[in-house]
């Protein structure tokens, strides 16, 4: 009985919140293309980092916006380079400017 209330306030605390029940980083130091499709103009920068599971590295900025680099799965199979997406942001409000792919899909 206990488990099952847990389990409901969990249930509860997803739907209230309007997040997962249960997190878990499936690509903790990597992004996938997938991810990345996810990732829209206009998101927080927060909820994107939730998305890709990194922070990502610094890449530049300028002209009231900066840009993250969060290398892709793939890149880091063969020992890095510059493959994974690089998201703009901008510098007032911490949301998604424009997004681009390098790399393997």
């Amino acid at each position: 009985m206990k488990i099952l209330s847990l389990a409901l306030v969990s249930i509860i605390a997803a739907l209230v919140l309007g997040v997962p029940a249960t997190a878990s980083a499936d690509t903790p130091r990597c992004a996938t293309f997938k991810e990345h499709r996810k990732v829209t103009v206009g998101m927080a920068k927060t909820k994107a980092h939730r998305i890709f599971d990194i922070r990502g590295q610094a890449a530049g900025g300028g002209a009231g916006g900066y840009t993250r680099f969060y290398p892709s799965c793939e890149a880091m199979k063969i020992g890095g380079g510059d493959g994974g997406a690089y998201v703009t942001y901008d510098g007032l409000t911490d949301e998604v400017l424009e997004k681009r792919w390098v790399g393997y899909a």
